[in-house]
Parts: structure tokens; C-alpha cells; sequence
């Protein structure tokens, strides 16, 4: 175990030594981001109702990685590694029957963007790895500016919800009634822009 902490110290200070070296134009402009996105959700079902916590899957909790570099005065190369980081979905069947307790879900991670890209002035940009392909998003207009709050795809805020019978038999959830007919979403592709 000492060997590989001498190891791990020793790389690390080559990387930094390597970096403090390379001229301005080699450096890589990084950033890391991300964003916590937790709602509260209330729903009726006409036999009971029900308050749960849950990460909002219009825009859940996820954090970000994205680094690029120019090259000349015409090439830019960079990427972006985006993770979903979720604790009880608002569109998880496990956790969000009414009437049902489970606030708390496990946590599941989902990698959303896996990307590599290469761009021109002048001929584009060339994208390669797991992103949005490109009707991803075309039925997703949304001129209240609330995409957030609410936006075309209901599911997403609520799908698990189930529609009852009388006898609280359940008929349908909200994700098999409801669909916003968007197109393929993010996926492996090779992408020209």
C-alpha cells in the first residue's frame, strides 16, 4: 500500500510540474459544475394522498466536468463528462405510490454526457461519445421559461403516480398515459454540426 501512495505522490507531481511548464497556449480551460435539484411532490389519487421528497427528473442533481483547448486561431478541442447522481426520483415506480412510505431511495448514479468533441471556424464542430443526439429535445419548447417546475414531459415530474379505481385498483400510471413525443434522446453517436 506505501508503494502505491509513493506512486500516486510521485505522478502527481509531474502532472503539476508538466503543467506549470507548458506555455499559455497548451493550457486546458477546466471546469467543474453541477447543480442539487430536490423537490417537493404532493399527489391525490381520490383514496389517498401523499407528500414525498424526492430529486427532480426534469433536471436532477448531477455534476459536470468540461475541459477544451484552441489550437491555431481556427481548432478548439474539448469534452464533457456529466454524471446523474438521483436519491428517489419523482419518476420512480419504487418510491412514489401514494399511500406507500419510502421517502428514501437508493442512490443511482447515470452517466448523461460522455463526449469528445473537435470543432473549426469554419468547416464545424465534429462530436463523438455519448451527448444529445440531434432531435433531442425538439417537442421540449418551452415559453414559460419554467422547464424546471413544469414542462412538456409530465412523466418526468410525476410518472409513477398511479390512477385508481373505486376499489383502489390501479388502472394506469401518469408515464403510460402521458408522452411528449421527443426525439432520441442523449446517446453513443457520432454527431456533425
Amino acid at each position: 500500500m506505501k508503494k502505491f501512495s509513493q506512486l500516486g505522490i510521485f505522478t502527481l507531481t509531474i502532472a503539476l510540474a508538466t503543467l506549470l511548464i507548458l506555455p499559455a497556449a497548451q493550457a486546458l480551460d477546466f471546469k467543474v459544475s453541477g447543480q442539487v435539484n430536490r423537490a417537493v411532490l404532493w399527489g391525490d389519487n381520490g383514496n389517498d394522498d401523499d407528500v414525498k421528497f424526492v430529486d427532480n427528473d426534469n433536471s436532477s442533481t448531477r455534476f459536470r466536468f468540461t475541459g477544451s483547448n484552441e489550437f491555431d486561431e481556427n481548432w478548439k478541442v474539448g469534452f464533457k463528462w456529466e454524471n446523474e447522481m438521483q436519491s428517489n426520483a419523482s419518476n420512480d415506480d419504487d418510491n412514489l405510490d401514494i399511500g406507500q412510505n419510502g421517502d428514501a431511495g437508493d442512490v443511482s448514479f447515470n452517466e448523461r454526457h460522455m463526449d469528445i468533441y473537435f470543432q473549426h471556424k469554419k468547416f464545424g464542430k465534429l462530436s463523438l461519445g455519448q451527448g444529445d443526439t440531434a432531435s433531442n429535445g425538439t417537442s421540449e419548447v418551452d415559453l414559460s421559461g419554467t422547464t424546471v417546475v413544469a414542462y412538456s414531459s409530465i412523466e418526468d415530474m410525476n410518472g409513477a403516480f398511479s390512477f385508481r379505481d373505486s376499489d383502489d385498483n390501479v388502472i394506469a400510471s401518469i408515464r403510460d398515459t402521458f408522452s411528449n413525443f421527443d426525439g432520441f434522446s442523449r446517446r453513443d453517436r457520432v454527431r456533425y454540426d
